[in-house]
Formats: C-alpha cells, sequence, structure tokens
C-alpha cells in the first residue's frame, strides 16, 4: 500500500488495492523440457482508504516455479551409463598367474576380449527421456489485522501442488507374476524420472508485537498435511511396477508446529532474545528390511499380518506385521510410523558498550527518533564492544531423530540419532543436531 514507487508489473489500481502480475520462463540444456512458462500473479488490499497504516490488509497470490534437474543427477548418469566403466571378476588361475605387480607398474593385464569372459552384471544409471522439470503450483491468502495495543494478528493458508516430482526406479526389475526382465539379461538400471507428486495444505496462525522500546514477540502456528509419492530423486518405491501405492505421508509431513520468539531490551541495555519450538513426529517408513521381489533395492514393506501364528510375523505400534507378504495380502502404507515430538528452547543474550564519540554525533532529535523506531539499544560511540551469551537446548532434552524402521533390525523402533536443531531431522536443513545444552561466548568488535 502506500505511494512508494512501483516496481516493473506491480500496478496500483487504487490507494488500497495493488495487482502484481510476471511471468517468468526457464530452460536447461541436461534434460528435455522446454515448456516451463510460469505465471505469477498477487494482489494485496485495504479495505478502508486514506489510513497511513491499514489496519486491515488482505493478500493472496498464485504462481508456477520450477526446480531444476541437477547437474550431478546428469554426471552420475554419464559415469554409469555401462559403458564408460565397467566391472570384471578374474578368477582364472592362468590369467591371474600372468599377471605381474610392481611398485610402479602391472604387467600382463587380459586383453579386453579376454575380461568380457569374466564381466559381472552392472548397476547402470539412466535419465528417463520424458523427463520434464518439477513444477510447483503455489497458491496462498492471506489476512492481516492490527489489534489495539500495536499486536498483529496474521492468518494464512496456502497451497502447494508439485506434479513432475523426480524419483528413481529400477527399470529392469522382474516382473511380478513372471519374474521376466524387461529389458533382458540381469543388469540393474535405474532410472531417474520426473513421474511423482506431491500436495500440501498449511494453514498459520500469528501474533506479532513490536513496542518503542526495541521490545519485539511473535507467535507462530502451523497446522499442515503433506502427502506425496516419493521425497525426491533418490528414494525407490517399494515396487517397480506399483506406484500408485506410494502415495502417503510426505517426509515433511509434520501436522503441528508452534514457535515463541521475540527480542527484549532489559535495562543496562541488555537484550534478551528467547526463541522456543514444539513440533509434532515426521513420519518414517516401515520396510521389511529384504528384497523380497528382486529389483535389488531394499525398500520392500511388509502387509499386515493375516495369521498371528505365521512365523517371522512381528507385534509393532502399528500392528501385526508379516515381513513375508503372500499375494493377496494387504502391503501397509508408505511412511505409516510417526517420530517423536519435538521440543527446543535457546535464548541468547547481549550487551553492547560503545566507545569513543561518532564523528557525526546523534542530537537529541536523532536519538529520540532512534528509540521510537525501536533501537534504544543500539550503542553510540566509534567502536562498538558486543557481549554475547547463547544457549541451545536451555531445558537440555533429548530430542530423538526418526527411529529405525527397518523391520529386520534389532533396532527396530528405536532412534539413534538425534533431531535437528529445528525439528526437521539430520540432514534436512534443520541447522544441525539438537544435542545436548551447548552454551557459548562471543565477544566481537565492530568499527
Amino acid at each position: 500500500m502506500g505511494h512508494r514507487p512501483l516496481p516493473p508489473g506491480r500496478l496500483e489500481l487504487t490507494r488500497n488495492f495493488t495487482l502484481s502480475v510476471g511471468l517468468r520462463y526457464e530452460n536447461q540444456t541436461n534434460i528435455r523440457s522446454h515448456q516451463n512458462f510460469a505465471p505469477r500473479i498477487a494482489f494485496a488490499f485495504s479495505p478502508r482508504k486514506g489510513d497511513a497504516r491499514p489496519r486491515t490488509v488482505v493478500r493472496g497470490g498464485f504462481g508456477v516455479f520450477y526446480d531444476r534437474f541437477g547437474e550431478e543427477l546428469t554426471l552420475q548418469a554419464r559415469r554409469f551409463d555401462g559403458i564408460d566403466q565397467q566391472q570384471f571378476l578374474v578368477t582364472s588361475p592362468e590369467v591371474l598367474d600372468r599377471m605381474q605387480f610392481t611398485y610402479d607398474r602391472v604387467t600382463g593385464l587380459p586383453s579386453t576380449a579376454e575380461l568380457a569372459a569374466f564381466a559381472v552384471p552392472q548397476t547402470t544409471r539412466r535419465v528417463a527421456p520424458d523427463l520434464e522439470a518439477p513444477q510447483t503450483f503455489h497458491g496462498s491468502l492471506s489476512f492481516e489485522q492490527l489489534l489495539p495495543g500495536n499486536v498483529t494478528f496474521s492468518a494464512v493458508g496456502v497451497s502447494t501442488r508439485i506434479r513432475r516430482m523426480l524419483r528413481s526406479r529400477n527399470i529392469n526389475a522382474p516382473v511380478p507374476g513372471t519374474g521376466e526382465r524387461p529389458l533382458g539379461g540381469p543388469d540393474t538400471v535405474y532410472q531417474y524420472e520426473s513421474t511423482g507428486r506431491f500436495d500440501q495444505e498449511q494453514l498459520i496462525l500469528g501474533l506479532n508485537r513490536r513496542s518503542g522500546r526495541g521490545a519485539t514477540l511473535f507467535v507462530r502456528y502451523f497446522l499442515g498435511r503433506a502427502r506425496s509419492d516419493t521425497d525426491g530423486a533418490g528414494p525407490f518405491p517399494a515396487s517397480s511396477y506399483d506406484l500408485p501405492a506410494e502415495y502417503g505421508p510426505a517426509g515433511i509431513d509434520v501436522r503441528h508446529r508452534f514457535t515463541l520468539g521475540g527480542s527484549l531490551l532489559l535495562p543496562g541495555d541488555i537484550r534478551v532474545s528467547p526463541l522456543a519450538i514444539v513440533a509434532s513426529g515426521r513420519p518414517f517408513n516401515i520396510t521389511t528390511g529384504r528384497d523380497n521381489n528382486g529389483d535389488t533395492v531394499f525398500t520392500d514393506r511388509p502387509a499386515y499380518a493375516t495369521d498371528s501364528r505365521k512365523p517371522g510375523v512381528v507385534q509393532t505400534a502399528w500392528g501385526l506385521l508379516d515381513p513375508n507378504p503372500e499375494p493377496g495380502q494387504t502391503i501397509i502404507p508408505r511412511n505409516l510410523g510417526r517420530g517423536p515430538w519435538f521440543l527446543m528452547v535457546n535464548l541468547g543474550v547481549g550487551k553492547s558498550i560503545g566507545f569513543g564519540q561518532r564523528p557525526d554525533a546523534e542530537t537529541p532529535a536523532a536519538g529520540a527518533d532512534r528509540r521510537r523506531r525501536g533501537r534504544a539499544g543500539d550503542p553510540e560511540g566509534r567502536v562498538t564492544l558486543t557481549f554475547s551469551v547463547s544457549a541451545q537446548n536451555v531445558l537440555n532434552r533429548t530430542n530423538p531423530g526418526l527411529p529405525i524402521g527397518n523391520l529386520s533390525s534389532p533396532l527396530f523402533g528405536k532412534p539413534v540419532a538425534t533431531a535437528g536443531s529445528f525439528g526437521l531431522g539430520v540432514g534436512s536443513g534443520g541447522g544441525g543436531s539438537a544435542g545436548n545444552r551447548r552454551i557459548e561466548l562471543q565477544a566481537r568488535v565492530g568499527f
């Protein structure tokens, strides 16, 4: 809102309504995906005209976005193409006795024709000829209301649909029922494909308060639901020939998340910054730990047991599971398990001290303006010395990571690592491991 200069593509139709439109085109040369047009539109509307600071604002938008097919995936396919890199297992005593090894060379190597007799089945990588860049449809609608006490309430609804998500699949896996391989021969062929989908809905409620003394407080609650049939280019389906059965909770499906944080300036210009995060558990996949279908990947899921007396069945928190399912048994859904809930409380305390006079000494009016803008804790001086204490996991709570989902493991159902610092899990951008309490002291000089 307001009267600031508008960037290209943004129109201020009235003083209380702004419309933004745009069109982006993307392309890359390592895949044949050329129709990647990305239109986008957004608006902002305030029911009341003439307010210097709108008390009610409604915003919304919709856009199409594309993810890149990474160069590392192309390089993997080129490296393991079955031609540039091959594998042989020489077992002939005659050939081995002919080979001589010295510290700087090997002589008596078998010829190419001789090696062909010792070739072993290979695992090759391919990129599907019809692979396209993953396409995301993202829409949101938000409502903001300024409440008494300089408090802002916000409610945001977000819907995300991703089509052409990446996955890996063994396209030469034995066909169920016949055992025949579509490509012939025993070689394993892993193919990158863009045949997955992802659906997510989120509701985000928030309160935010600012005061003139540099104090801020924010509260956020996230309610979400995410479902997909793949979690990225690396994971494989349980069966290469039953992709619809993979649709279930996505790996990032955290139903509830609550955050509370802010910043408070105490007497003596000491700034305190707390942050608390509470989240429900993430899903994890339960597998048999065996390659039941012969596709060379251990992603097979058990079935719900129909006979409690059958050898090998396992009693779990998710029911009686059969790791050796027979035709006709119901296979459990993907990502059936749920990990433990998460709690993290962090605290930062800092104080800055100024030395010497600034070249442009602050006037009383400028000091009043600085305090009005919430920068009362900024020190005055040519040199600034800042001391801070940062405490992570103040309550010293152990946040377990996802449990082991391998039904054949003696550690099934038990976590063997800690979660990420934001409850997202190790390796998922969670900001490192959420281990025991950690306190860091820091001193910084600015000039």
